[in-house]
């Protein structure tokens, strides 16, 4: 798939729009709306305020197992996500990080859940980058749906509602959990 290197103005809306699926990972250099709902995985969403690119992932377990590069798991995912980001252009040194999920929702015990895991693994690797984090929504006992806008940066974080379903079929979705790519460009 193609990248657009073009930019848009600041103040264009998006005009695409991706459901992202559990281990997925959508970059754009365009602005686009990308959607994703969480409970116990981790959403990183990355963006360059300079290029005015992003992108997110959506994993759904800390560590790959036997070398798995599958963007299900959240080393792969972010190494991946920082990799794509830097084929559209972008520096390291200029990304900036927000953090979404990581919900208890199967909550046993006083054990570490795998929301919390998770969420240990995105700032480890994140660090690891040296990219700061500048908003964070993770923990409690229930989901979020969250909107990405690559243009902007911005990222509006919703509870999960009592009956929410996903967007229609007919929405473009990134799609993934096999062996990497599992990821989308604009």
């Amino acid at each position: 798939m193609s990248c657009s290197a073009t930019q848009a103005p600041p103040t264009a809306a998006p005009a695409r729009r991706v459901f992202l699926l559990p281990g997925s990972i959508h970059v754009a250099a365009r602005p686009t709306l990308i959607t994703t709902i969480l409970g116990s995985c981790i959403a990183v969403c990355l963006w360059d305020p300079r290029r005015r690119a992003g992108g997110m992932n959506h994993f759904v377990l800390p560590a790959r197992i036997d070398g798995n590069r599958s963007a299900r798991y959240g080393d792969a995912a972010i190494e991946s996500l920082v990799e794509e980001l830097v084929g559209l252009g972008c520096k390291v040194g200029d990304l900036q990080a927000k953090l979404f999920g990581g919900a208890a929702v199967l909550r046993h015990g006083t054990e570490t859940t795998v929301g919390e895991r998770n969420l240990e693994m995105a700032l480890e690797r994140l660090r690891h980058y040296g990219v700061p984090v500048v908003a964070q929504r993770t923990g409690g006992e229930s989901g979020f749906v969250i909107h990405l806008d690559t243009g902007t940066g911005a990222v509006d974080v919703r509870p999960v509602a009592p009956g929410f379903s996903p967007p229609p079929a007919g929405r473009p979705a990134a799609r993934g959990g096999g062996p990497l790519p599992a990821t989308r460009r604009d």
